[in-house]
């Protein structure tokens, strides 16, 4: 539901407020990077040392976008999940 004002994205001091339909686009997005980082390691050769290289290092980022995705969708929906488990995700030393 979008606010008064026509705002579907409201922030305060200390919380943030989105409409479902902003909620469901953010969701989507989520999904789609789910699904790429699912498919890009399939999409590099491993054909030889320099491919299986190559195939390696995007299986790496692949991992990593996947990762950050599922940090959206359990950040969006998943209330059980704490924000400094979400950030413990996120935040890499």
């Amino acid at each position: 539901m979008t606010a008064p004002d026509g705002k579907d994205l409201s922030e305060t001091a200390d919380s943030v407020t989105l409409s479902k339909a902003r909620r469901d686009i953010c969701m989507d997005a989520a999904y789609e990077l789910d699904a790429i980082a699912a498919m890009l390691p399939s999409a590099v050769e491993k054909s030889d040392e320099v491919a299986m290289a190559s195939h390696l290092r995007v299986r790496c980022m692949a991992a990593r976008v996947q990762a950050l995705a599922i940090v959206l969708m359990s950040g969006l929906l998943d209330e059980a999940v704490t924000t400094q488990e979400l950030q413990s995700k996120v935040i890499v030393s």
